[in-house]
């Protein structure tokens, strides 16, 4: 395990390849912009260990692997990283030196549109919130639509592909954007999810130290409680799966939390 700058808390550190290699390199390129952009993949298939097999095997047998900075399964609540964020890591054909962190989704562009809210929220308190509290140069913003298979012709590059930036606004398009929006890229992962609702979670979630995790032990209602706010989880295991921070349960807590947080949705 490596510790230090540009390694998140809470999320597992893959270091070695799919036969237990180190992998190397382990630390990225550098970045040759300030960090202000965040690329959404899917993997396209149903597990990270698909995902893992061909990060190791895109770039040769002793390379040591092309990675994201992070792979994420929803369904499953998992967590990986692969690269520091304070450096460049290798998912687009072209420009992942340009101030860009990664995330590789587990699951299909072509159903990404239906994803339930539980995997919107997870992904936005789980994962994009923790990110961008790590790297608070990436506004909180989609700032382009993210197109579904029903948008016209999306897997061509630029000026063809329907969601790609041009070449001369993408560095300077800053926030969420997809895989579908790169320039040079013919990919049009993520399809068209829903990145508001996964922006409204990663934003309406505190990860400062005061940030909790409230239980009603009666009715089984959660809530993330921080700075006088707190907001209720619409799926509570899902975020209780990931969450290790502090936690307060009492029978009684639905009547507790409207009464000293203001409530928020």
């Amino acid at each position: 395990m490596i510790t230090g700058p540009g390694w998140l808390p809470g999320f597992t550190q893959r270091l070695v390849d799919n036969r237990g290699w180190p992998r190397s390199p382990q630390l990225g390129n550098p970045q040759l912009a300030a960090t202000q952009k965040l690329v959404l993949h899917t993997t396209e298939g149903l597990k990270v260990s698909s995902a893992f097999a061909a990060y190791d095997a895109r770039a040769g047998f002793f390379s040591g692997g092309v990675h994201p900075h992070f792979t994420v399964d929803p369904v499953r609540q998992q967590r990986f990283q692969h690269v520091p964020v304070t450096a460049a890591s290798y998912s687009l054909k072209g420009g992942d030196q340009g101030g860009i962190i990664q995330i590789e989704i587990v699951g299909f562009a072509h159903t990404s549109q239906d994803w339930p809210p539980a995997v919107n929220e997870w992904l936005g308190t789980a994962v994009i919130a923790p990110i961008l509290a790590a790297v608070p140069s990436i506004p909180a913003i989609a700032p382009v639509p993210f197109l579904g298979a029903d948008a016209g012709l999306l897997a061509a590059p630029w000026p063809r592909g329907r969601a790609r930036i041009s070449p001369e606004a993408w560095p300077t398009t800053y926030g969420v954007v997809g895989h579908q929006h790169s320039p040079p890229d013919d990919h049009w992962d993520p399809g068209a999810l829903n990145v508001d609702a996964i922006l409204d979670a990663a934003t309406q979630t505190d990860t400062g130290d005061d940030m909790q995790t409230l239980v009603d032990s009666t009715t089984g209602e959660h809530w993330i409680a921080a700075a006088g706010k707190a907001r209720p989880l619409s799926d509570p295991d899902a975020w209780m799966a990931s969450w290790n921070g502090p936690t307060a349960s009492s029978a009684n807590m639905r009547y507790v939390v409207p009464s000293l947080y203001e409530l928020v949705t």
